[in-house]
C-alpha cells in the first residue's frame, strides 16, 4: 500500500521533546510516512553544509527541496502564542505553492470551549451573514 509522505514542519525548540515524539507518532498512526527535519539524515546534512560554509538561507533552501518531495506538510505553531516561526512559514508557503495538502497540528493549550448556547448563537450568526441565506431565522425579530 502506498503511504503519503508528510513533512513535519516545527520549530527547532521542539526538537527532541515529548511533543515532537507525540506529533510524529500521531502522524504515523494516521497512515503517513513522516519526514522529520530533525532526523539523523537531515541533521547530518546540515552539519556538513555548515562545515562547508553554507549560510542559514542556503540550509533553508535545502529543506525546501525536501518539502517539495513530499505529498503534504503538517506543522505545529508555537503553543504559547500560536505564532508560526519563520522557517516553518517558508516551508508552508513552499507546500502551498506546490499544491500539496497542509495540516495544522492542534494546540489545545489556552483553548476556550463554547457552551451549547454560545455554539448555537455563533452558528446562527455565521449562517445569517451569508448573503444567500434568506432563512426566517435570520430575519430580525420584532
Amino acid at each position: 500500500m502506498f503511504k503519503q509522505t508528510v513533512y513535519y514542519a516545527h520549530c527547532m525548540a521542539i526538537y527532541d521533546t515529548q511533543q515532537e515524539r507525540e506529533d510524529v507518532g500521531r502522524l504515523r498512526s494516521m497512515g503517513f510516512r513522516v519526514v522529520n527535519p530533525n532526523s539523523f539524515r537531515h541533521k547530518s546534512k546540515v552539519k556538513t553544509m555548515k562545515k562547508n560554509g553554507k549560510t542559514g538561507s542556503q540550509i533553508m533552501d535545502y529543506f525546501i527541496t525536501v518539502v517539495n518531495r513530499c505529498d503534504g506538510l503538517a506543522f505545529r505553531a508555537i503553543p504559547e502564542d500560536f505564532a508560526i516561526p519563520a522557517g516553518v512559514a517558508k516551508e508552508i508557503k513552499a507546500m502551498k505553492k506546490k499544491g500539496g495538502f497542509i495540516l495544522e497540528l492542534p494546540t489545545f493549550k489556552h483553548r476556550n470551549y463554547m457552551s451549547i448556547a454560545s455554539t448555537s448563537n455563533y452558528t446562527r450568526r455565521i449562517k445569517c451573514q451569508s448573503t444567500l441565506n434568506k432563512s426566517s431565522t435570520c430575519r430580525k425579530r420584532s
